[in-house]
């Protein structure tokens, strides 16, 4: 009889500790969203796996710079809701170009 309650004691102990085994991680990585202006505006971004999407903005009655920094928070904020979060934001800018860089984790 002890040796069926002994028996049962640690399955149940092993069951228990299975339950707290940790899980595999979420895909991770780094992100880059780059809002560039040169001869046009587009908002560029680069994936943890390297693929690289471009998505021209397009002028409306706004200034032209504001409509790209909009376009900019919008991703950003996008990206933020499935998990990323801004590490480092950085700009460039020389006459003719100006580039804003946002670094993302998750």
């Amino acid at each position: 009889m002890k040796k069926l309650f002994l028996s049962a004691t640690l399955l149940l102990v092993a069951a228990g500790t299975w339950a707290f085994y940790p899980k595999a991680a979420e895909p991770g990585g780094y992100m880059m969203v780059i809002g560039r202006e040169s001869h046009g505006y587009s908002i560029i971004t680069i994936s943890p796996s390297g693929e690289t999407s471009i998505q021209p903005v397009t002028k409306t009655k706004q200034d032209a710079e504001f409509a790209l920094r909009k376009a900019e928070i919008l991703k950003v904020n996008d990206l933020k809701q499935n998990g990323w979060k801004v590490i480092n934001t950085t700009t460039h800018s020389v006459p003719g170009y100006f580039e804003e860089v946002y670094l993302l984790e998750k």
